[in-house]
This record gives structure tokens, C-alpha cells and sequence, in this order.
């Protein structure tokens, strides 16, 4: 009987490796990297500056494990990054300790070369050693070829035997186990007294299954799994920390299979050359599609495959044991070969099209301007239990938004407003044995310049919202339907919908601001009930309505609202500066014509709507730009009711270059635009701070630019005697800018600062009087602290791992008010917070990292 083996990731080929166990010394220079020659080696480094710098080659599905082990001063750190050849960080291990091993796996995306840096804290002193190693699912690898099992990617197969414990060290180990076949494994440690090992079941994914702790000493510890998938699972055990002795370790119901290494998930070309690697196997033989198996051959023999026909391919192999006994299940691999691509070019948007399921990965790629939004959907009609996958990535092949597990019958999708000018492409890949077709959809955004709802026949995202109308909807239980309105600050809403729809069903209705962020809902509108939305705006801007209904509805809702009239949208006037020179288009339901002024000048001709408006020679400055529409009726809109959108032209700029950090001033208001540049090193962090002392009801706004003019941070709506900030690590080296905007009539002052996040080398809090933010956090200390209702106080610390902690607050603040206490982790992620800690009442948190 055959079975089949999931695989994961493989590479095309790997050439050669030059094996060996290497422990030696090197010394590196701040301003190189060192090349890594080969894998499966370690590196002994002797610790004389804070920065060390690795380069290595890989190739796509190349999986690789980076470990580091230092030997350093106590209460010193050492940390772990992985780049690619862009620059772009890609993983990282932070806080690792002396005597503590911290590990990376990887595997490719793409050939090219990939960038390690380890780094320590200031003051650190000793040594380290590095090791690069090869996955063991790489072609051509074996266990034997490493000392190194302490990571998934360097697991080595599961083997009844006894294992030495190295507490710093958890030990990986894989195996291959089928479908619906229960399997156990034990293990019975001869350790300390007083200490513990633990045990973890992960399948091919890494998602943990099962777990067993607390195996003290000559105690059994036992996981039972009946895997309802055939495919590769791993086993850790790790143990508490100062554990010494050993484990037996034994199991029952998991055999050795080959595993075929070196044929990808993506599409190759005809010629293809893949390995067998497997334990406790010597020889193997294979098989293409049906035809018959070929003579056997010993272990991680390569095998060459030539002038394969374009199509699915499946290889199966067999293994041969140490006994000469041939298995009777056979592992198999699906090969795709594609020799004429299966990439297609989208020159147009607001298009869709089937396509047949005659392989497992499209690529789609088009071109898009900064601000161009656009939407891909998906919807597969497929076999069940099939999935199908929906990415995008850039020109440098970097992977932006990706949907996962998309099912039959099903519409799924990705909103995506493009950064850079630039092509971009689409993936859709879908599981091994999927049958049927699918459809996809490549559309405009509804607020790109010219865009109508007519274009296009979907409106279930945000970026493809319609216009909303009153009227009666067909439901379609897989597509919710968007809708997009303006409506101004404090006009209160009214929103209804009455479904007529199947018994038992549901539709559930929300309302969004211009970010998506929901501001209400009503859920559970069943048959012929009204379910109703009230809301006032707090701000004038584009706000979305999201109709849903439960699986398997049926018919029709009536949608109805008050207080929303037709306006039009002014599209193609950026929010970064822009020349003396702009173009804009007006979008508009409903309305036939549009008048538009610039500033304070007098309103133009009428146009009709998707007219094109080429302003040129505009001085420098904050501009604004307001449009009326007029209906089918020949009704123009109130003056007072226009659409306006500002921008800045800006050819000279406004600059005040920051050459020192920890410093603050203030800055007259005497326009609308400043920039300050500045230049940042590789990971350094910085704080910049803003406080605006302005007229009530107008913001200021902190933008953050890098030397491309791309937009990295923003924070926005600042006002009087509030502060904003933004913390920012710089991905390179080079210059940067921040950039203020304040609202037109704007009076007062503001004040700004440039401050040194805590991390950087050198920094003590003394350098600084802003703790703020996280990058600028005091470290934690005893004390009396005074409130600032404007700014909260930030502080950090060091916690070990099943320590308990307290932090006690008493407020010693006037009657009514509040202060309040969150605790975050080293990736500000909320642990947990206090909140209304009033007059003299004591606030204690308790907490156990």
C-alpha cells in the first residue's frame, strides 16, 4: 500500500559542502564580514568589539540553523540577527545569556546572500561560538554531518538510545509517521534530585501538539498520538536549568522512512537532481509516475532526471534496511515542471477570469504607482479539505500580506495601497491533489483617480466599497458587501437594514472610520427584523458600512440611512509634498458635474466628473482644494458643504539639520511645514517627540521619511498641550528625516526633541529628560515620580523567566482623577494593566514572566 509523505521546502540542488566540526578562533573587524565558507561548522570568537558581522550564500528553500553560545560577563546579553541582501531584518534572538545557546532556522525565499550579525551589550566581555548548519531536509545531509540538534532544523532522527543532558541545550528529533497510526513515545530520566524534563510533540508546521511535564527522576514521562495527517513530526525534550545525568528514550509504531530532498513546492524547470536522505536505511529505489522502479542505489546518491515533460510529476521511493528488507510503503513527492511559467501580466485592473487547476503555483504581475490602491481576490471551486493561498509581494520579492486556508466556495482577499512606484506581483498556490478551477480579481481601489463603481462587480472589501445607496441587495453568504460615505464632524447617522432571508440566519452589520477601525456594530438581524447603527462622527472623512451574513443565507436586505448626501472624492492629491505642478480627477456617484477652487479663489467651470484638473506653477505653501458636486437633477451642492483636501507644495523646504541627539526646542508656528534631517546609523534607536502649545481645535502632525521619501512612521491629530511621539530603529545606515505639519491658521509654538533610544551604546538616562515613549524608558527605580497628565512615564527592567514580580503604585493626585499602570513585554505586547488607581488607593501588580 503507497503513502504519502508531505514534504516541506526543499532547494533545487545544493552543489558541494565542506563538512567538518570547526572550532577555532577569529578575530573580525567592526567594518567586515566574515564569509561563511561551508555548513555544519562552528566558530569560536573572541569578544573585542560590540558588533560582529557574518555573510553567507543560500539558495531558494535552502534551510539553515544559526546558534550562538556565549561565554560572557554575567547580567550581559548577546543577540542574534538574520538579513537578507536588502537589509531587510528578517529574524532575531534578543537577551541571550552566558552559558545560553539562542538559535535561528531559516530557509531561503530566494538565491542570493544573507547577512548574520551578533551584537552584545555595552561592556560585555568573553567570547562566543557561532555555528552555520545545514537543515536536515537539505539534500545530500545526514545526521552525522553536525554535533549540533537543538533546533527543528537540525533535529536528528528519532532513535531508541539514551541521551546525555546539556540543560543549555534542548534535543530535537524528527520522524516520519503516517496517517490514523498511533504511535507513543517515553522517556525515563536518571537525573538531580529536585529537577525536571520535559517533553513536546510539533508537527511539520511547528505547532505543538502535545506536551508532557515535569519528568523528575526515574519517572516515566509518555505522549500517546494518532496523527491524522501523514507527514514529518518533531519531538524536544529540554529540562529544567543546572539538570545533569541522562534519559533513556524508546518508541513504538514509528518506522524509518526516506525522505527526497531537492524537489521544491514551486515550479521547476525539465532537468531536476534530487537526493534520498534517511537513518537506519542503506539503499532505495525509486519511481516516476507509474512507470517501473529503478535499480537501487545507496543513500544520498544523487539522482540526475532529464527532459521531464511540462505537468505533475510524482516520484516515489522505497527504502532498503540494515536487515535487506525492501519497505513495502513507498514515500512519495509531487514534482511540478513548468518550462513555459505560469506567469501572466495584468495590464488592466477591474478584471476577473477563471483558471483551471492544472498546477500549484500562478504568479500575476502588474505595475502600480505610489498611492494606487488595488484588490486581488480569490475564489476557488475545489475538492474538500483542499486549501488554497493568496500573497503579494514587491519587486524585491518581499512578502507583504498574505491569506491562508482558502476553502471551497469561498472568497477571500488583499487590500493593498503600493508604497513605492514599482511592479508587483500576485502568488496563488493551493495544496498538493486539489482539482477544479478558481477565480481571480484584479481591481481598482474605488478612491484611485477616474475609478467609478461601474468598473467592477465586486465590492467585498474595503478598497472596492461602492458608493452607498438605498435600495434592496442581494446577500451572497461568502462576499460581504462594503460601502463608502462621507460624513462630517457631529451630523449625527442613522443606518437600517431589514433582511428577507432564510429561517435561522443572520446578517450583522458594522460601521467603520477611514482607518477600518470598527466604531459599531449590530449583530443577529434575522428574517424581517430591523437592526439599526446610530453614530455622530467626531471627524469629517470617509467612513465604510460592512454587511455580513452567516453561511448558507439566502435573499435580499433593504439598506436605508438619513444624513448622508452624495459628495464627491478628490482623487490623485498625495499626503507627502509635492512640486509646483499637480493633477487631480473628482470621483463621484450620483453627481454629473464639478466646480473646484483652489484656496480662497473663486470656483471654476463645471466639468463633467472623471474630468482631469492640471494645476501648474503653484507657489510654495499648504494648498487647499474644495469641490461641489451637482446631482442628476441639476441641484448644485451648498459652498458650505464642499469637499476640500489639502496638500503642500513645497520646492525649497523648510529644513533644520539635527547633528546631536538629546536635545529639544521650540519652533515659532509661522507656517505649515518643517523638516528636520538627520542621519542614523544601522539599528540605532531614536525618539522624536512633539508638543504643540496651539489655538484649541487644530492639530499639529510628526511624519518620519527615510532618504527615498518613503513614509516609515506617522502620528497624527497632535493637539495643544498633548504630546506625540514616534520611536524608530534605523534598517541602514543614511539620512532621515522628520517631518511637522500643523493645520492651516495655525498660532503658537510647538516643542521638539531628538533623543537616544535607552538601547543605544553609551546611553545612560542622565543624557535625557523625556521617558515617554519605550525607546526613551528609565530604567525602574524606587521613588516619588511627578504627574504629567500630557506625558506618561515610561520604565523598563530586566525579568527571569518563572520569577515573580510586584510593582506597587501610590498616587498622591487630586480628587477624581486617575492614574493607571499596563506592563508590556520586549515587543510591546500588553501583559497586563491596572487601570483607575485614584487618590492614596494602592495599585500592585503581580506578574510571573
Amino acid at each position: 500500500m503507497k503513502k504519502i509523505i508531505t514534504q516541506i521546502t526543499q532547494l533545487h540542488k545544493i552543489l558541494s559542502y565542506i563538512i567538518a566540526f570547526l572550532v577555532c578562533t577569529i578575530h573580525i573587524s567592526n567594518a567586515n564580514y566574515y564569509d561563511v565558507p561551508s555548513f555544519d561548522i562552528q566558530s569560536k570568537i573572541t569578544i573585542n568589539t560590540n558588533e560582529f558581522k557574518f555573510r553567507l550564500n543560500l539558495i531558494r528553500g535552502q534551510g539553515v540553523t544559526i546558534s550562538l553560545s556565549p561565554t560572557i560577563t554575567e547580567n550581559k546579553n548577546m543577540y542574534l540577527y538574520l538579513y537578507d541582501q536588502h537589509d531587510a531584518q528578517l529574524k532575531s534572538k534578543s537577551y541571550i545569556k552566558n552559558k545560553q545557546t539562542g538559535v535561528i532556522d531559516y530557509v531561503a525565499s530566494h538565491d542570493g546572500i544573507y547577512y548574520v550579525k551578533a551584537t552584545c551589550d555595552t561592556g560585555c566581555s568573553g567570547s562566543f561560538i557561532i555555528g552555520f548548519y545545514n537543515a536536515w531536509f537539505n539534500p545530500g545531509i545526514s545526521d552525522t554531518d553536525r554535533n549540533f540538534y537543538s533546533s527543528f532544523y537540525t533535529a536528528r532522527h528519532l532513535k531508541s538510545a539514551s541521551y546525555t543532558i546539556d540543560a543549555e541545550r534542548p534535543k530535537y528529533y524528527r520522524m516520519i509517521a503516517l496517517e490514523n497510526k498511533p504511535f507513543t513515545i517515553s522517556v525515563i530520566p536518571a537525573i538531580n534530585e529536585n529537577k525536571n524534563i520535559y517533553l513536546y510533540l510539533y508537527d511539520q508546521d511547528l505547532t505543538q501538539l502535545q506536551s508532557k511535564s515535569y519528568i523528575s527522576n526515574l519517572k516515566t514521562g509518555t505522549i500517546n498520538y494518532t496523527p491524522s495527517l501523514t507527514g514529518v513530526y518533531y519531538l524536544k525534550v529540554s529540562s529544567d536549568t543546572d539538570t545533569t545525568g541522562y534519559f533513556d528514550l524508546t518508541f513504538s509504531n514509528i518506522n524509518s522512512y526516506p525522505y527526497i530532498a531537492g524537489v521544491p513546492d514551486f515550479p521547476t524547470a525539465s532537468n531536476l537532481t534530487f537526493t534520498v536522505n534517511a537513518q537506519n536505511l542503506t539503499h532505495f529505489k525509486y519511481q516516476i509516475d507509474n512507470g517501473s522502479y529503478s535499480n537501487e542505489y545507496p543513500v544520498l546518491q544523487e539522482i540526475q532526471l532529464n527532459d521531464l515533460v511540462d505537468g505533475e510529476h510524482i516520484i516515489s521511493v522505497i527504502g532498503k534496511d540494515l536487515n535487506g528488507n525492501w519497505q513495502s510503503d513507498s514515500v512519495e513527492k509531487k514534482l511540478i515542471v513548468n518550462t513555459t511559467s505560469a506567469q501572466t501580466e495584468i495590464n488592466l485592473f477591474d478584471l476577473s477570469f477563471n483558471v483551471p487547476i492544472d498546477r500549484n503555483e500562478w504568479q500575476y504581475t502588474f505595475n502600480l504607482k505610489r498611492g494606487q490602491g488595488i484588490t486581488a481576490s480569490i475564489t476557488p471551486y475545489i475538492n474538500e479539505n483542499k486549501n488554497f493561498y493568496l500573497y503579494i509581494y514587491d519587486q524585491d520579492n518581499q512578502q507583504l500580506y498574505q491569506k491562508s486556508y482558502i476553502k471551497d466556495n469561498q472568497t477571500d482577499y488583499i487590500d493593498y495601497m503600493a508604497t513605492v512606484d514599482g511592479k508587483y506581483y500576485v502568488k496563488v498556490s493551493c495544496d498538493t491533489n486539489t482539482h477544479g478551477i478558481y477565480h481571480i480579481g484584479f481591481y481598482n481601489a474605488w478612491f484611485n483617480p477616474g475609478i467609478s463603481d461601474t468598473d467592477r462587480d465586486f465590492y467585498s472589501s474595503g478598497f472596492t466599497s461602492r458608493h452607498i445607496q438605498k435600495g434592496n441587495y442581494s446577500v451572497n453568504d461568502q462576499r460581504p458587501d462594503y460601502y463608502q460615505f462621507t460624513a462630517f464632524e457631529n451630523e449625527a447617522l442613522y443606518f437600517e437594514v431589514i433582511p428577507n432571508i432564510n429561517e435561522n440566519k443572520n446578517l450583522h452589520l458594522y460601521l467603520y472610520d477611514q482607518d477600518f477601525n470598527q466604531l459599531k456594530s449590530k449583530s443577529y438581524i434575522s428574517d424581517n427584523q430591523t437592526g439599526s447603527i446610530n453614530y455622530s462622527p467626531s471627524l469629517t472623512g470617509v467612513y465604510y458600512l460592512k454587511v455580513s451574513s452567516d453561511n448558507g443565507t439566502r435573499g435580499t436586505y433593504n439598506l436605508s440611512f438619513s444624513n448622508i448626501q452624495p459628495h464627491p472624492f478628490i482623487a490623485g492629491l498625495p499626503d507627502y509634498p509635492t512640486g509646483s505642478n499637480i493633477s487631480f480627477t473628482v470621483n463621484a456617484q450620483n453627481l454629473t458635474q464639478f466646480k473646484y477652487q483652489l484656496d480662497n479663489g473663486t470656483y471654476s467651470n463645471e466639468y463633467p466628473v472623471d474630468h482631469t484638473i492640471q494645476l501648474e506653477n503653484i507657489a510654495d505653501g499648504a494648498h487647499i482644494i474644495s469641490v461641489i458636486g451637482k446631482d442628476s437633477d441639476g441641484n448644485w451642492q451648498p459652498v458650505n458643504q464642499a469637499v476640500t483636501k489639502s496638500w503642500i507644495v513645497d520646492t525649497t523646504s523648510f529644513q533644520s539639520e539635527i547633528n546631536q541627539w538629546d536635545i529639544s526646542f521650540n519652533v515659532s508656528v509661522d507656517r505649515e511645514e518643517w523638516q528636520f534631517p538627520f542621519y542614523l546609523e544601522k539599528d540605532q534607536g531614536i525618539t522624536i517627540a512633539l508638543s504643540p502649545y496651539i489655538n484649541e481645535s487644530k492639530n499639529c502632525y510628526l511624519y518620519l521619511y527615510n532618504q527615498d521619501d518613503q513614509n516609515l512612521v506617522q502620528k497624527s491629530y497632535i493637539k495643544n498641550n498633548d504630546t506625540g511621539s514616534i520611536d524608530f530603529q534605523a534598517l541602514n545606515d543614511g539620512m532621515y528625516y522628520a517631518k511637522v505639519v500643523c493645520d492651516s491658521n495655525t498660532h503658537g509654538f510647538y516643542h521638539i526633541g531628538f533623543y537616544n533610544a535607552w538601547f543605544n551604546p553609551g546611553i545612560t538616562d542622565s543624557n535625557r529628560n523625556f521617558y515617554s515613549s519605550y525607546f526613551t524608558a528609565r530604567s525602574i527605580s524606587q521613588g516619588a515620580y511627578l504627574v504629567d497628565s500630557a506625558r506618561p512615564d515610561y520604565f523598563l527592567f530586566i525579568a527571569f523567566e518563572n520569577t515573580d514580580f510586584t510593582i506597587q503604585i501610590l498616587p498622591s493626585i487630586n480628587e477624581n482623577k486617575n492614574i493607571y499602570l499596563y506592563l508590556y513585554d520586549q515587543d510591546f505586547q500588553e501583559l497586563k494593566s491596572i487601570s483607575y488607581i485614584s487618590d492614596n488607593q494602592n495599585g500592585i501588580m503581580n506578574y510571573k514572566p
